[in-house]
């Protein structure tokens, strides 16, 4: 793979992220290929780990859901604290959801 093939494979992955236009720009600015392709797999690492984060509090909604809806809320707001806690970086908000949610109905 030469250097235009490898600037070109940063490029369409990059389109692929969901990223905001100021990260665009970051990478499309970068002159050096491989410091772009690096910057590129520092994007896609972090969108895997959301999307993970994501599926794992789905599938623990999932696993501990109830058939009406506004539990079922609760539950998911509960899913997410939990990880906001395990990633030790709590949030003023999560503690007054879970209030709203607690006790379970």
């Amino acid at each position: 793979m030469n250097l235009e093939d490898a600037g070109r494979l940063a490029d369409l992955v990059a389109s692929h992220l969901r990223l905001r236009f100021e990260q665009r720009q970051e990478i499309l600015a970068q002159s050096d290929v491989n410091a772009r392709l690096q910057h590129v797999e520092r994007l896609l690492a972090q969108e895997l780990e959301l999307l993970r984060l994501e599926q794992k509090i789905q599938q623990d909604v999932q696993a501990a859901s109830r058939p009406d809806s506004a539990s079922s809320t609760c539950e998911q707001m509960r899913a997410i604290q939990d990880e906001l806690a395990s990633a030790a970086r709590p949030h003023r908000t999560s503690r007054t959801i879970g209030a709203r949610c607690w006790p379970p109905r």
